[in-house]
Formats: structure tokens, sequence, C-alpha cells
């Protein structure tokens, strides 16, 4: 595949993602103009957390049986079925909705990996991955920027980023015709390696819990705090992944760099919490969102370069990745949810600094067994 045909397959990878972070953010602020709970809304940003988990314990198998080609057109496709929340009424109905625009997003992420693992160099998939970590940044971002017009009319905000979609796929199918069968050809290569032999490895369990609590963190403050404050989160998380990518492809020790970030995150988020209500939220929310997304290239990549790695074991490891981090991450939302309604904010947020404790934790964990990880190879 030529240079630009690729990046222009990375085109349509990160903008379908950010895509999909535009359609649930338009969606929480239609759903929240309804005028639900707390609780109410947990349940409801559960749907697609329930429906993440479904599709990335599904997709390696799915994408071993369909390759990626086709596998990435239904999950956009699926993503594309957000238009209905619109025209939906009561309860649930909407979780369907969400459920399945959740069940879209879960399997575009998981087959990224495999995609670009296959089409792209050592590298160029630091910065490949890089971008890939901060679509749903970038879509979120967007959102936020255009919040005052998304919440005048959000039923066609939804609209316009649904058909968007659209267009993406028919891009999306022009440009992946080799994709496709070669892509197949080596998950056939490669089909022994199951998902009970990713549960074995215990790199993905690591891997997997280090991130929990900073998803769990981040799901919560789009979700449930001011606009006005998160969306410095947003904007400057953008900056933060990017100097991360340009960092991680210079750094040799990429497990020291994301220890470093993680701790320095794990500051950021007491202080952005703290002072939330003071004058210089927005001075915290700049260093939180920064330090969240400054290791994203580095941990990514750290997946990619395990010694016999294959787009087939990529497939699985992110199959689990991902469907273990939600799964936690909904029963950080619905604690936070519950605390919040009962014992007010406070309390929400001291428990949700804990969990964003874990990141550093799992990282530091992670590294008593940097042995798992060569930084010479990848697949």
């Amino acid at each position: 595949m030529s240079k630009s045909k690729k990046y222009l397959v990375e085109f349509v990878l990160f903008f379908t993602y950010a895509l999909f972070a535009m359609s649930w953010k338009s969606g929480d602020i239609l759903i929240a103009k309804m005028g639900f709970t707390a609780s109410q809304m947990a349940i409801m940003t559960n749907a697609i957390n329930v429906a993440k988990i479904i599709g990335s314990l599904s997709a390696a198998g799915i994408i071993a049986k369909l390759g990626n080609r086709k596998v990435f057109s239904y999950s956009t496709l699926l993503i594309f079925l957000g238009i209905l929340l619109p025209f939906v009424n009561g309860f649930p109905l909407i979780f369907l909705v969400r459920f399945t625009l959740g069940l879209g997003g879960a399997l575009v992420l998981v087959t990224i990996n495999p995609i670009v693992a296959k089409i792209f160099s050592k590298e160029e998939l630091t910065i490949v991955n890089g971008l890939n970590a901060v679509a749903f940044n970038v879509g979120l971002a967007i959102t936020l920027t255009l919040a005052s017009s998304i919440s005048s009319n959000p039923p066609l905000s939804i609209k316009i980023i649904s058909f968007t979609l659209l267009v993406l796929v028919f891009l999306w199918n022009y440009l992946s015709s080799s994709i496709d069968q070669d892509t197949v050809a080596q998950s056939n290569a490669a089909h022994s390696f199951t998902f009970v032999d990713g549960l074995k490895d215990s790199f993905n369990w690591i891997f997997s819990l280090s991130y929990c609590g900073l998803l769990g963190f981040y799901l919560v403050s789009f979700t449930f705090m001011r606009a006005e404050n998160v969306k410095y989160v947003i904007y400057f998380g953008v900056i933060g992944a990017i100097v991360g990518t340009i960092q991680a492809k210079k750094i040799e020790n990429k497990l020291n760099f994301v220890r470093i970030s993680a701790f320095l995150q794990l500051l950021s988020a007491i202080g952005f919490l703290l002072l939330y209500n003071t004058s210089v939220i927005k001075f915290m929310g700049m260093s939180l969102g920064f330090f969240i997304f400054l290791p994203m290239a580095a941990f990514v990549t750290l997946a990619f370069n395990r010694p016999d790695t294959t787009p087939r074991k990529i497939s699985v490891t992110f199959s689990i990745f991902w469907s273990l981090s939600y799964f936690i991450s909904i029963i950080i939302i619905q604690a936070f949810a519950f605390l919040k309604d009962n014992f007010g904010d406070n309390s929400a947020f001291i428990f949700i600094v804990f969990v964003e404790a874990t990141f550093f934790i799992g990282t530091t964990f992670f590294m008593k067994n940097s042995k798992k990880i060569s930084e010479d190879k990848v697949c």
C-alpha cells in the first residue's frame, strides 16, 4: 500500500472514532435536556459501556471470520444508528439506541489496532498510535467547542454527525480493498492464538488493569462535571497527546515515561478536584488534560512492541483491554453517581481521585514486569 493511501486510511480511522465521540456527547446533551437524574444518566452512559464490553469481547473472533474491512464497515453503520436517538422516547428505547452506538464504537476501536499493525512500520506506529489514542478526545473537544450550538438543536447535530459517518464508510470501502484480503490471511495464519491464550498472558492483565482507573475517571469527568471546567481538560488533552507522541518516538524507555506521566497526572487530578469551584480551575484542567494524554502513545505502543506479536495477537490483546476497562468503568460510574446523588459532590470527588490513582499504581506494578516487553521488535 502506498504511503499516501496508508495515511488516507488513518484519516478514516481517526475521524470515524472522533465522530463516535461527537455522537456520544451530543446524545448526552440531548438526554440532559430531558431532565434525568445523575443515576439515570449513569445508566444511559453505561448502556454504551456494556455494549463496548460485548463488542470488545467478540471483536477478535469476528475479525478472524470476516476480516477488518467488513467489520469496520458494519461497525461504522452501527454508530450511524445513533441518528435514531432524537426519534425515540422513554428509557428502554434510549438505552437500546445508546447500546447500539456503543457496540459500533467498541468494534471500531478494537478493529483499528490490527489494521494499523498490518499496514504501518514500527517507526510509523508510534505516531499512528498517538493519533488514534487522541481521536476520542478530539471529537469531545469539537463537541464542547460547539456546545452552545449543539444545545440549541441537539437532534440536528446528531443527524449531521451520522451522515458524515456514512461518507467515511464509502471512503473506507474505496481505500481498503487490499486490507480485507491481507488481514484475513494474517488472521488465519495466527488463528491458533485464541482469546483464552490472551487471558493466560499476564501482560494483558497488567496492561488492562493499569488503564481502568484512568478511563473511569475520564468518563466520569466528561459525563458529570461542568462543561466549562472539563473543556480545558479536553483541549489540553489534545496538546498532551501531540507532545506525548513526539516524545514517545524519541524516548527509549517508554515505561519510565509512562510512570512519571501517571504520577503527574494523579497530582493534577487531586488539584483539579480540590480547586473545582475556584478561579484557578481552568489551569488545573489544563494540567490534568495534558498529563492524562501525555503517556498514551507510549502506553499503547507497549502492546505492539512485545516479541512475536502479530495482528491476531493485537486483536486479542485489545479485546481484553477494552472489555475489562469498560466493565470496571461501569462499576466506577455507577458508584460515582450513587455517591453524588446520596452523599454529595465531595464524597463522589474523593472516590474518583482514589480511582484515578490506580493508573499510577498499575504502571508501577507494570514497571516490575518490564522484562516482558522488547523495545526492539514490533509486529
